[in-house]
C-alpha cells in the first residue's frame, strides 16, 4: 500500500503494519527528521505549474515528473521549457512513446526496469506490485552512424 503527501511518500506492507519505503523530496531528510517537521536544507521546489502538469499526465499509463516531460522535450524537441504554446504537442507524444513502452513491459511486475522504445529512447521505470509504474528518468541513445 502506498500513501502520498506533497512532500513524501510511505509504502507499507500488504498488511499496512511495516514501512518497506519511504521517498520525500528532500532526500537529505529522513523519516523521523520529516516527522519532527525539520526544515529542509535545501530550498523548496517551486509548485508553479504542477496542476496543469498533473491533469495532463492522467492519461499516461504511468507515472511521470515535470522533469522526466522537461527531459522528453529537450530530447524530442529541443525545447528547455514546457509552455503553453508547446505542452500539447510534446505531451501527445510522451503520452504514445509511454503507451509503446507499456506495450514492451511484457507483463513485469516488479523492480527497476530498463526499456528501450523504437526511436532510441532509454526508459528506467520502478514497477511496484499493485502501483501505477513510475518513469524515472529517460535517454535518447547515442547514434553510431557519426562514428
Amino acid at each position: 500500500m502506498r500513501t502520498r503527501s506533497s512532500d513524501f511518500t510511505v509504502v507499507l506492507n500488504s498488511d499496512a503494519t511495516v514501512v518497506t519505503a519511504y521517498r520525500t523530496l528532500h532526500r537529505e531528510r529522513t523519516y523521523a527528521q520529516e516527522r519532527a517537521s525539520v526544515r529542509s536544507r535545501v530550498a523548496a521546489p517551486r509548485r508553479r505549474g504542477q496542476a496543469w502538469f498533473q491533469a495532463m499526465q492522467r492519461s499516461f499509463p504511468f507515472e511521470i515528473t515535470i522533469g522526466v516531460a522537461r527531459q522528453f522535450a529537450q530530447n524530442e524537441f529541443q525545447v528547455e521549457k514546457l509552455t503553453r504554446d508547446n505542452t500539447d504537442q510534446i505531451m501527445s507524444r510522451l503520452g504514445n512513446r509511454l503507451r509503446e513502452v507499456q506495450t514492451l513491459l511484457n507483463g513485469a511486475q516488479r523492480g527497476e526496469l530498463s526499456v528501450r522504445d523504437s526511436a532510441g529512447i532509454q526508459w528506467l521505470l520502478t514497477l511496484e506490485e499493485g502501483q501505477q509504474p513510475t518513469v524515472r528518468s529517460l535517454r535518447r541513445e547515442q547514434s553510431n552512424a557519426s562514428q
